[in-house]
């Protein structure tokens, strides 16, 4: 009976808008090839500006190449409406949690 109710529950969750979103944006962003890039060149400019600490001039520009990439991974439509979706996901799944 209560294994039910869970269960229940956790598929009312499952047809929820806001998770059926979050799941479909994951999946594309996952699946990105422009996605998988930015991160590629943002692990590889972190990995530089980490390199460049002994020369204050190479790590400012290191640092400014890298905060650029951030802002542009940060602001692609696909993660920003991810990132928009997961909290307000957060959210909803807080609240049930509270209910419970």
């Amino acid at each position: 009976m209560l294994e039910e109710k869970v269960q229940d529950l956790v598929d009312e969750i499952h047809r929820q808008t806001i998770v059926v979103e979050y799941f479909r944006l994951r999946n594309l962003i996952e699946q990105s090839p422009e996605i998988k890039a930015l991160r590629k060149q943002l692990s590889d400019a972190q990995v530089a500006l980490s390199l460049s600490f002994v020369d204050p001039k190479q790590h400012e520009a290191k640092k400014t190449f890298y905060e650029t990439l951030l802002n542009e991974f940060n602001n692609h439509p696909l993660i920003a409406n991810y990132e928009s979706l997961k909290s307000e996901l957060r959210d909803l799944l807080k609240n049930i949690a509270e209910l419970l």
